[in-house]
């Protein structure tokens, strides 16, 4: 090639944001460890072997397919995520929009988030924690409960029973 080898350009496009996948072919194989240490994806001696090619071209484009699904699960995740909160279960994770939680019910370790009528995740926080998470719009109405304010209708003074703080109807 004039002006600069295969290596030389890949050595520079890795320099930038551009990162080709590339496929060498050529007669000599003296260059085999250069062509790794620049990130080529493969490298293949000529006379091209058809099984071998077919083999590389099927490694790039899993390879090239895998990024695409990587990449847009990482956007629609942060896409569904700007409003949201991710919150420890037992078994894994869960995301909740603080505009959709009612209330929340300390239970020891633990906290249940009341998110609509007989709809409730059990998360690994404890009160304490999650009144950190969500000073904006909620308030810690007694040792174990925590409201969103937007819910809020109605709180009689007193010791905390049962229907002494009001809800909107969900």
């Amino acid at each position: 090639m004039p002006g600069m080898s295969g290596i030389e350009i890949l050595k520079e496009l890795n320099q930038t944001n551009v990162k080709p996948f590339v496929i060498f072919i050529t007669s000599f194989d003296k260059y085999t460890i250069d062509a790794i240490r620049v990130s080529a994806f493969d490298y293949l001696l000529k006379p091209v072997n058809k099984a071998e090619l077919s083999f590389s071209i099927e490694r790039f484009l899993n390879k090239f397919y895998q990024k695409e699904l990587e990449s847009n699960y990482s956007s629609l995740l942060n896409y569904s995520s700007q409003n949201k909160i991710r919150f420890n279960t037992t078994g894994g994770f869960i995301m909740i929009d603080p505009g959709d939680i009612i209330y929340i019910q300390a239970d020891w370790n633990y906290s249940e988030i009341h998110l609509g009528k007989n709809k409730k995740e059990v998360v690994a926080i404890n009160i304490g924690t999650m009144e950190n998470l969500l000073s904006t719009g909620f308030a810690r109405i007694n040792r174990s409960v925590i409201i969103n304010l937007k819910y809020l209708e109605k709180v009689q003074r007193g010791k905390f029973k049962q229907g002494q703080v009001k809800v909107k109807k969900y």
